[in-house]
């Protein structure tokens, strides 16, 4: 089955800066929108439809799928972040394409700890490079000399977005380094925490942070798929020959 929109519905959608617009909720094919993020982590969430009933799955919450019940068969759905909260609503639109039922996807429960900003960890590959010393390369009077840096080599499985958040065990945000670009032929990403969206905090400082809330030096980084990779010790180098 094709999936068509008419043009009443993307001219609506335009002037709604929607996010993402689906054919009617009654088409027999299921159609996937993942360009909505209904739980404000910067993270793109899923939804599939089935007759009158909305199945969304959060970032957060990969592992539970959250049901709404349409209220009526509406000729598009749409999801725009109406009240500027971060969260997007789901729209369902009208023969005009005029916005008449909103639907609101429920928070998921906060979990404690690691558990509620991770959707799983994992070990540091052999291809991701944590550095808390930059390479000769790189100007002493460049900014990105005085924080961290988190690099991927080509090739390398998974996705980091801008920023990238680092975690102390309790969960609670300690870091951020910001992307850069170009990012060079020999690599995925580049990312320096006294970049653009880092927050320049000296590799020393994220160390007394992450030991005072548990006692380790260790910190976690968290991808664009919301798992995170554990550095075992934020005070030195790792994967790194130049460090």
């Amino acid at each position: 089955m094709t999936l068509r929109i008419s043009l009443y519905t993307l001219a609506a959608c335009a002037a709604l800066v929607c996010n993402h617009v689906v054919a009617p909720a009654s088409a027999q094919n299921l159609v996937n929108m993942s360009a909505c993020d209904y739980d404000d982590d910067a993270i793109a969430d899923g939804l599939r439809l089935a007759r009158r009933t909305v199945f969304v799955t959060l970032s957060s919450r990969p592992d539970r799928e959250t049901r709404i019940r349409l209220k009526a068969d509406h000729p598009a759905l749409t999801c725009v972040d109406t009240d500027r909260d971060g969260r997007d609503e789901i729209w369902g639109l009208d023969k005009k394409g005029k916005r008449i039922e909103q639907y609101n996807v429920a928070r998921p429960k906060v979990a404690s700890g690691l558990s509620g900003v991770c959707s799983s960890i994992r070990e540091l590959q052999r291809c991701e490079v944590y550095k808390t010393k930059q390479s000769a390369h790189i100007s002493k009077g460049d900014p990105r000399q005085r924080s961290t840096a988190f690099i991927t080599i080509r090739g390398c499985s998974g996705t980091w977005g801008n920023p990238i958040i680092a975690f102390n065990k309790k969960g609670r945000e300690i870091h951020r380094l910001g992307e850069y670009f170009p990012t060079g032929s020999a690599y995925d990403g580049r990312h320096y925490g006294c970049f653009s969206g880092g927050d320049c905090k000296p590799p020393l400082d994220i160390v007394r942070q992450a030991r005072a809330a548990h006692g380790t030096d260790e910190i976690w980084l968290r991808n664009e798929q919301g798992q995170c990779v554990r550095i075992p010790d934020a005070g030195v180098c790792w994967n790194s020959q130049g460090c």
